[in-house]
This record gives C-alpha cells, sequence and structure tokens, in this order.
C-alpha cells in the first residue's frame, strides 16, 4: 500500500515535469510534453583500449535505450556527460516519461522505480537523499516519511536513481560528504543503478573504476530531419522543407546546429514567425544566439545558490581583448589554459561563461588507479580553454573593435600596434608547446584572413560603423572580395533600400561560381543570390564554371559544388549555365538538373 502510494505520488511530480519542456526559453506558455519533442542524438560510450595508459576511443550507441540493456556499456553507475544545450536534462525527462507510461520498447519498463533529481535544486541543507526526495519530488501534504521512502527503496526489486547536473550541484567541493557523493562513489546504493549527468569539465573528482562514461554529441542531419517533422510540423512533408530552408537562410547557424537546443529553439522561431523568414545579417543572428545561451543558463539558475548570477550585465570587455589576441596569434586551435583565463577573466567570471557554455574546458585528465579498499579513479584535471566555437572567438574579437568608438580611434590604435600581444603574453595566452609569437611589425589585419575569419568581418562591420568603413577599405585592397564587401556593408544596412540596391547590382550582373574561386568567393557569392531570392529580387543569371557536383534530390533539392558548398533553390533566378569541360552527363543526372530547374519558379532559360 505504501509503495504503491509512493509511486504514484512520484508520477504525478514527473507528469508535471515532462509536460512542461519549454523549446523557446522565453514563451513560456508554450509547453510541450517531452515525448511528443524528444529525438535520439548521437550518444557514444567510451572503451579503454589500455588499461595501463587509460587510452581509449569513443564509440557510438543507436540509441538511449542502449544505456541499460546494451552489454558493452552494462553496469552499475554511468557518467553522462554532454556540451551546454546538448540535451542531458531532457533525456532524464524521456527517461521519466518512459517509466511513467511503461513504454514497452524502453528498458524502463522493467525498473521498479526510478528516482530523478536535479542536483542545482538541493541547496540549503537537503544532504539526505531521502529528504531530498520527500521534499522535491513528493507533495506536502505526503504521508510518507522519511524512513517510510528508505524502507520502499531498500525492498524495491530493480530501482534507478537520475541525478541530473552535477555540474550545479552545491556541494560536490565539500569536504563533508552528502548521500549524493556516496551514492556516485558506490558507496551507498551499491545495489541500484546510477545515471549522473554533467559537463565534460566537471567530472566527479572520484568514482568506481566501473563507471561507464557516456558521452551526448549532438544532433546530425538525420536526428535534425526528424526533430522538425516530429516535433515542429507534425511529419507536413511540404512544410518541413519550408523549414529547411529558412534555417539554412541563417548561414552562422549551419555551423552550430548540431547543438540541440539551439537548433530546436530557431526550428520553431523558423516555422511560426516571420522574422525568420526573411534575410537577417548574421550580426543580428549571433547576437540573438548569445542571449539563448544566457537565458538558457540563466533558467537552470533559479535556485538559491545562484541568485548572484546577473548574465546580462556582465563586462566582457576583458573576454574582447582576449579574444582578438587569440585571433591575431599564429598558433591553431586557439586555446588557453585554465590558470592563465581564470586569472585574467577573474575566477568568477571565468565560471559565468564555463556555465553559459560559451567557453569550454577540456582534457587532458590523467587518471590513476589507487590501491585503498574503496578502489576509486583519482582524476587529476590539466585543463585546457578554448570558446564553444570559432564562431564566439570572432564574435567577442569583433567587440573588440567595437569598443573603440570613432575611426580615429581606432586608427589611432591599429598605427601605433597597440593590438598586438607583446612577446610575453604570447607565451602564456596560447596553451601550445609550439607557440609562436606574434610579429609585432606586422599590420593585425594580416593576422587575420578573411577567407579563414570572415565572420570576424562582418560581426566588426555591423557592431559599429566605424569599424567597418576601415575593415571595408582594407578588404577593398584584397583580391576576390567584391561579393564579401556587401555582405559586410549588408550588415550595417541590412534590409534598407541601400543595402537592397548593392544586392540588386550585384544580381544585375550575372553572377559566376568559377573553380579556381576562393571558398570566400564562392560562400558570399552564394549567400547574396539567397538573399536576393528571399527578398524577389531578380538574378539575371547564374553561371557555374568547373565547379557543378550533383544535384542533392534527397535533400534541399540543392546544387553541391566541387567545394562542399551548395546553391539553394532561386526562385527568382532568370538563367542557369552549368559549364563543364570534357564531361558528359549521364540522363540521370540531366533530369536531377531538370528537376531542380523546375522548382527555381522563375527560370527561363538552361545552359
Amino acid at each position: 500500500m505504501q509503495k504503491r502510494l509512493f509511486i504514484s505520488e512520484l508520477k504525478a511530480t514527473y507528469q508535471n515535469l515532462y509536460d512542461a519542456v519549454q523549446p523557446i526559453p522565453f514563451i513560456k506558455d508554450r509547453l510541450y510534453c517531452v515525448n511528443n519533442v524528444f529525438v535520439d542524438g548521437g550518444i557514444e560510450f567510451w572503451v579503454t583500449k589500455d588499461t595501463i595508459s587509460k587510452k581509449g576511443t569513443w564509440e557510438k550507441l543507436q540509441s538511449y535505450h542502449e544505456i541499460l540493456c546494451d552489454t558493452r556499456v552494462k553496469s552499475s553507475r554511468y557518467i553522462l556527460e554532454g556540451a551546454p544545450g546538448y540535451g542531458k536534462s531532457t533525456l532524464c525527462l524521456q527517461l521519466a516519461f518512459d517509466w511513467c507510461n511503461q513504454i514497452t520498447s524502453s528498458p524502463l519498463k522493467d525498473i521498479d522505480m526510478l528516482i530523478l533529481l536535479s542536483l542545482n535544486q538541493l541547496g540549503g541543507v537537503v544532504k539526505s537523499i531521502f529528504a531530498a526526495i520527500k521534499q522535491l519530488l513528493l507533495p506536502k501534504d505526503t504521508l510518507l516519511t522519511e524512513e517510510l521512502i528508505q524502507r520502499i527503496l531498500s525492498n524495491s526489486s530493480s530501482v534507478l536513481i537520475v541525478l541530473d547536473g552535477f555540474d550545479e550541484y552545491p556541494y560536490q567541493a565539500s569536504d563533508e560528504k552528502s548521500d549524493i557523493m556516496s551514492i556516485i562513489a558506490r558507496e551507498m546504493f551499491q545495489q541500484f543503478d546510477v545515471i549522473l549527468t554533467t559537463r565534460s569539465s566537471h567530472l566527479p573528482r572520484e568514482y568506481p573504476a566501473l563507471t561507464k562514461r557516456l558521452k551526448l554529441t549532438g544532433f546530425d542531419n538525420i536526428s535534425r530531419d526528424k526533430y522538425i517533422q516530429k516535433a515542429v510540423v507534425g511529419y507536413d512533408i511540404e512544410a518541413a522543407k519550408k523549414v529547411h530552408e529558412r534555417l539554412s537562410n541563417i548561414p552562422i547557424l549551419r555551423d552550430i546546429c548540431q547543438v540541440p537546443f539551439i537548433f530546436v529553439m530557431f526550428a520553431h522561431l523558423s516555422h511560426e514567425s516571420k522574422t525568420f523568414q526573411t534575410f537577417q545579417p548574421v550580426t543580428c543572428s549571433f547576437r540573438y544566439i548569445i542571449s539563448c545561451f544566457m537565458s538558457h543558463m540563466k533558467r537552470k539558475m533559479t535556485n538559491e545558490n545562484f541568485q548572484n548570477y546577473d548574465l546580462f550585465e556582465e563586462n566582457h570587455r576583458t573576454l574582447h581583448k582576449l579574444a582578438f589576441e587569440g585571433l591575431i596569434s599564429k598558433v591553431r586551435p586557439i586555446i588557453w589554459s585554465k590558470k592563465y583565463l581564470s586569472d585574467k577573466l577573474g575566477k568568477q567570471s571565468y565560471e559565468k561563461y564555463v556555465r553559459i557554455g560559451i567557453l569550454v574546458e577540456e582534457g587532458p585528465i590523467n587518471i590513476s588507479d589507487e590501491s585503498d579498499s574503496k578502489s576509486l579513479e583519482c582524476i587529476e584535471y590539466k585543463a585546457k580553454v578554448r570558446f564553444f566555437h570559432q564562431s564566439f572567438c570572432e564574435w567577442y574579437a569583433a567587440h573588440y573593435l567595437s569598443d573603440h568608438r570613432t575611426l580615429d580611434d581606432v586608427t589611432f590604435h591599429f598605427s601605433h600596434n597597440l593590438m598586438r600581444l607583446n612577446e610575453s603574453e604570447a607565451s602564456n595566452v596560447v596553451f601550445m608547446d609550439n607557440a609562436t609569437n606574434v610579429n609585432a611589425k606586422e599590420d593585425y589585419f594580416h593576422s587575420l584572413d578573411p577567407w579563414d575569419f570572415h565572420y570576424f568581418y562582418r560581426f566588426a562591420s555591423g557592431l559599429n560603423f566605424a569599424v567597418a568603413k576601415y575593415t571595408i577599405e582594407y578588404l577593398k585592397d584584397q583580391n576576390g572580395t567584391n561579393s564579401f564587401i556587401i555582405l559586410c556593408n549588408l550588415e550595417q544596412y541590412g534590409k534598407t533600400k541601400e543595402g537592397m540596391q548593392q544586392v540588386k547590382e550585384f544580381c544585375s550582373t550575372g553572377p559566376c561560381i568559377d573553380k579556381s574561386y576562393s571558398l570566400l568567393l564562392q560562400r558570399s557569392t552564394i549567400q547574396l543570390l539567397e538573399i536576393a531570392s528571399l527578398n524577389k529580387i531578380p538574378i539575371l543569371s547564374l553561371n557555374l564554371r568547373e565547379c557543378y557536383h550533383s544535384v542533392d534530390v534527397e535533400g534541399n533539392n540543392c546544387i553541391q559544388l566541387l567545394s562542399g558548398l551548395s546553391v539553394p533553390l532561386l526562385t527568382t533566378l532568370k538563367e542557369l549555365t552549368i559549364t563543364e569541360t570534357c564531361r558528359e552527363f549521364t540522363p540521370d543526372e540531366i533530369a536531377d538538373i531538370l528537376r531542380y530547374s523546375l522548382r527555381c519558379r522563375s527560370l527561363e532559360k538552361l545552359w
């Protein structure tokens, strides 16, 4: 009787949680059941190849179901790692849904009891697992005491405990051991299965050697397609294609859409909001992405332990300078030592950036076996730190230029070489053995090749008009940057009459994409053609010279180029020429080109 009451009250609590998933954080009244939006993303498990050196590889699982039933990962302790926004908490809610509803395809149907706790809620004096269950998972008027809860769990045939968010757990560094830390160390509930979720940079200092490490790797193309059809358009194929097209019109999103949180939010917005159905400068799009990262973490920091985190008024100037220094250094990838970055930013600010997900800590992690009776592994962190994605580094570096408010100010700093790493700084900033210093006599722009850092130039143009004038003057002296200069101008003008006039003039000249063109020139030309098509600007003609690869008829009906880039459907294109020397097209290839052409509604000539 008491066990049935316990299960009933747990299920009621879990239902309140899994019925209130918010894909768009700032739209509070748009709630979904987790089962209506959950899609399996990539998940991998760690396989140790050498027991002495602890070296190994990550191997793939097909589904989250395999966590509990695949013999390769069978254990009683699991650590599920993932970067911010990769769906750790959503997966926990899906597990709760499976258990509550006895989903036949899920291994949780055979679990007698599921305990799901969000560790960031365990502030105050809640160090007892039984007190935590009573206070957080049961109603205020429950008849069950902590002693009864302990007895019910002890007499259950199988129990799965899911501890979500170890990186947000208040007592992870406490000298006084809580029940949670004892459970992780397998000093408590040894007969239960335990899944702990956390970020890769916040693994427990101690955990049993039998613990299996798992990692969420985000969305691939298949996962994204499944999500759009399942959660956004309700399996409407035509509507799904439109969402794909709109998402492809946000260039910056293509680079980071493996992050489920970011992709999910933009997928819903692109389907429902007219704002995301038309051209947006990448500066506007990326500013929005940054605010989403902050909103996502702020939503998770609602308890007393995190109320002091004022994420929207943070002074970023030190990070701006560090990002700029990283870009103009000659060392790739751009990585700092944790100590250096923490000292420069200040410990509290550094931790905020890591929690938000803008900065990412990563290995190497040295593991050595302890020979004590607990058989625990001691983890020694020697962390390196990088930006979540290079585009984030370019964003903050562009702000460093934007911080100089006038053209005279910018010119003064450039001409006096004040924006460089000096010799002593360079050895500390970049955490690489083969670090090389920036030549103080070299103009910094030559260290910021627009071919490699095109977002930096577009961000700089969109953030500060004085800086834009200076950067565009520099670009005019570079070969093959005409279309890229127009994109930089559009960061200032957006959809104004002046901005669209530049696009019209470009499209009236008969654009061409040649195999010999740089990746920057090809990409810039394609993006201008996309903008023209979205804004119903006629494209006189397009000539693809020696660069055609194929038509992607299975995906978005785009033309694939040899460079790896693709030309989307252009509804305002009037004439298309494909020039290939010494190449004979097969009937199937010709049919694919005709299919693409028929979908370009304004096309009059095909050569």
